[in-house]
């Protein structure tokens, strides 16, 4: 479990950087799609040996550190002046319900 905090840890600031050079929408939809992808693929990297399995968890937590930036990202782009620190509030509180 916590080898994916350290690949969140650890790209924190290079995610807000990528997220930079492509659009929030993008960046965030890459990040999620990759994410989902080797959520799909973790069962069976697991099965193949248990290093694969930490790579695996390793590149779900850089994918996952892209999603905080972009999604703040996009809460300025998109929001409406009067309700962007609501939204963003909404977001950042959402975010950790699901944190052990």
């Amino acid at each position: 479990m916590g080898s994916y905090y350290w690949g969140y840890a650890a790209c924190q600031i290079p995610g807000l950087g990528w997220q930079q050079q492509l659009d929030s929408g993008r960046s965030f939809g890459f990040s999620m799609l990759f994410a989902s992808i080797l959520t799909l693929l973790f069962p069976l990297a697991a099965k193949m040996t248990v290093y694969l399995a930490l790579v695996a968890r390793i590149l779900l937590g850089i994918f996952h550190a892209v999603a905080f930036p972009a999604m703040t990202g996009s809460w300025g782009a998109w929001a409406p002046p009067l309700e962007k620190t609501q939204l963003n509030g909404i977001y950042v509180s959402g975010a950790s319900i699901g944190t052990p």
